[in-house]
């Protein structure tokens, strides 16, 4: 989808739906529009880097890669929106390609009592004003770990 879209039409796009790009995550954001998780990544070190910047906290590289995760992760922590008209559940989700690597995500597809800390999920998307961006929904048993 994205490598239909200049430069100014993505960030026209985005901004439309009510997101602010900036130089550091518009090239997550376009992932996003192709429906896959990728984030900025450290060769250098190995490291993947959430929230998008142009420079590895960890070793100080600018040589950073766009890759995209696997998608699945862990629920390290939650909190239930109770401030919308349909109780909406709010994660901090680990995801499963790096240790303490955690992004905020909605968590779909489960009772809100359902949720747990430590509960295996995977990628799903959620549309938000025309944008996809991602969402996490209860991992099954043939999801590979």
């Amino acid at each position: 989808m994205t490598a239909q879209l200049t430069q100014n039409e993505l960030v026209e796009r985005l901004v439309t739906a009510g997101i602010r790009p900036d130089d550091d995550s518009i090239d997550v954001w376009a992932s996003y529009l192709d429906q896959k998780l990728a984030f900025p990544y450290c060769p250098r070190c190995r490291y993947w880097i959430y929230m998008p910047r142009s420079l590895c906290p960890k070793c100080w590289s600018t040589e950073l890669d766009l890759r995209e995760l696997s998608g699945r992760g862990t629920v390290y922590t939650f909190t239930i929106d109770r401030n919308v008209s349909e109780l909406q559940v709010m994660g901090l989700i680990e995801l499963a390609d790096q240790p303490g690597l955690r992004m905020v995500a909605p968590i779909v597809d489960c009772a809100v009592d359902d949720v747990a800390i430590g509960m295996d999920v995977s990628l799903a998307w959620l549309d938000f004003r025309g944008v996809p961006v991602p969402a996490f929904a209860p991992a099954q048993a043939g999801d590979a770990k």
